[in-house]
């Protein structure tokens, strides 16, 4: 196919990370945008964090504008055949793969810092109050 048709499913190869998405030229030459919220099914925060530039993607041509700017999809090429019949692979970052045990591990490490906040916070209250106290006890006499 010499010209990316709408709803063709390719491989490209990405040019630039974008706060918003990523610039994607495919193996025929077509240049479009694949916009953040067609990267992953989950909220992407972070472009960067799911596609780098020169790796390797798999894409569905989502549309094309009247301005000739084509729109793709990373999320939507998942599972879909690439023409030449062979099975199409999601190359996700590692973090991402096993992002279930990324997120408890935050967590746990999160929980433990908010631990330790309350307590030193609790702390310094405390010693606070005591002051405070102390100084006003002072004044009374």
């Amino acid at each position: 196919m010499d010209i990316a048709e709408v709803g063709q499913i390719s491989r490209g190869t990405v040019i630039r990370v974008l706060p918003y998405g990523a610039l994607v030229r495919l193996d025929d030459g077509t240049l479009g945008l694949v916009h953040i919220s067609e990267i992953d099914d989950h909220f992407v925060h972070n472009v960067a964090d799911y596609v780098t530039p020169n790796a390797r993607i798999v894409v569905k041509v989502m549309a094309c504008k009247a301005d000739g700017k084509y729109e793709f999809s990373i999320k939507r090429a998942k599972g879909e055949v690439v023409p030449d019949s062979q099975p199409l692979e999601y190359d996700a970052p590692p973090e991402i793969d096993n992002g279930w045990v990324d997120k408890r591990e935050t967590r746990a490490a999160f929980d433990e810092k908010l631990r330790d906040f309350l307590s030193d916070s609790g702390e310094r209250l405390t010693d606070l109050k005591r002051h405070h106290d102390a100084k006003l006890h002072r004044r009374s006499r």
